[in-house]
């Protein structure tokens, strides 16, 4: 799953417009001017924690997320179309987050409207967004571990928000970690084995299971973990078979 979704960033820098190709030759004056902003100003902390993320190593400059023209030199210009993060207006303001990680991050970004987060979050202004659990310039992907915490901060006993819910959530994240390597392992006894007979078996469970587990994934950000729960078991039993199909 880690790598499915680094890919997707990755993937995305391939996908930039002209105009941010023709700043690898003239410069980002986004970058270029707030690289030079005292590293313990807000503003140069969050330079920091971008410069050193995915999102820097796949281009993804500030104008992506924020609005402004990177190719203007003045900071009037530079700057014009760019709003605070508590303004409606801005790409970043809370209820904006999902759509604005949506332009790239477009198989979370559906799965998670569906959500009742999202729609917690949009009529409401209750709820995470995208940055709740991946954090902002720094993004990162969640372990279980981390994913548990940050579910109890608001499914706990105190808020009377399900506290099952964290548990829920960790054991359902692993699940997906762990039978993907457990798929991975099938596909090894499955090219060691000679009979074809049990092979073509062997195959149709595994293609299955790869499915069922992609189908997990891609589920995730609608938090229905009744339903990942469900395809993850069902995945690791058909790998189990294709394991004994190949004996």
């Amino acid at each position: 799953m880690r790598k499915i979704l680094i890919a997707s960033v990755l993937i995305s820098a391939f996908l930039l417009p002209s105009a941010l190709l023709a700043q690898k030759k003239n410069g980002n004056s986004c970058v270029n001017c707030h690289k030079n902003i005292p590293k313990d100003t807000f503003i140069g902390e969050n330079y920091m924690k971008w410069r050193t993320s995915v999102h820097s190593a796949a281009g993804i400059t500030c104008d992506r997320c924020h609005g402004g023209n990177p190719e203007k030199r003045t900071r009037q210009e530079a700057h014009l179309g760019v709003y605070n993060s508590s303004n409606s207006k801005s790409k970043v303001f809370y209820k904006n987050v999902p759509r604005t990680c949506g332009v790239c991050h477009t198989m979370e970004y559906k799965a998670f409207r569906t959500s009742v987060h999202y729609e917690e979050l949009q009529s409401k202004g209750l709820g995470p967004n995208c940055v709740s659990c991946h954090g902002g310039k720094a993004a990162s992907i969640v372990t279980p571990d981390e994913m548990s915490e940050i579910c109890t901060r608001c499914h706990n006993p105190r808020k009377q928000i399900d506290p099952n819910v964290p548990t829920q959530a960790y054991h359902a994240l692993y699940l997906m970690l762990l039978t993907r390597d457990l798929l991975d392992w099938a596909e090894d006894f499955y090219k060691l084995s000679s009979s074809t007979g049990k092979k073509r078996e062997a195959r149709k469970l595994l293609d299955n299971a790869h499915q069922e587990l992609d189908e997990a994934i891609a589920s995730w950000h609608t938090f229905d973990v009744r339903k990942i729960l469900r395809l993850t078991h069902s995945a690791v039993e058909k790998a189990k078979k294709a394991r004994q199909a190949l004996k």
